[in-house]
């Protein structure tokens, strides 16, 4: 018996991006992708800015013992929860997931444009806390 090796098959899915991209999901999770986790320097936490003017997110590395901080890196990866932030910025993610192009602000913050992000509308109802 003779083997022969089976040549992989080149995809696109999995490649990385080289450039810094900010997602929200439609599950209300915001997540950097390795570019931009590595562009504020692998943080173990992460805080929230947001120009209303020009609706730009700036994402800027910190420690845990800031108390507006979100975990990075852990279970989840790069990714964290987020939802009643949007809903208190105004901004639904319609039941799409979207990706926004990030740019390097500081050594230890990204910016990301969320303009093209629809607005929530009226039709938010609040979350039910439940007992």
């Amino acid at each position: 018996m003779a083997f022969t090796k089976v040549k992989k098959n080149k995809s696109k899915r999995g490649r990385a991006a080289a450039d810094p991209i900010v997602t929200v999901s439609k599950a209300h999770m915001i997540g950097l992708n390795q570019a931009a986790y590595e562009a504020i320097g692998a943080p173990a936490h992460c805080y929230l800015e947001w120009d209303t003017d020009a609706c730009l997110l700036r994402i800027v590395a910190c420690t845990g013992d800031d108390p507006n901080s979100f975990p990075l890196g852990h279970k989840n990866g790069t990714k964290f929860g987020a939802r009643q932030v949007l809903r208190d910025l105004g901004l639904d993610p319609k039941g799409t997931t979207r990706q926004f192009p990030a740019r390097r602000d500081t050594r230890l913050s990204l910016i990301a444009d969320l303009s093209d992000m629809p607005a929530a509308g009226g039709g938010i109802v609040p979350m039910r806390r439940t007992a």
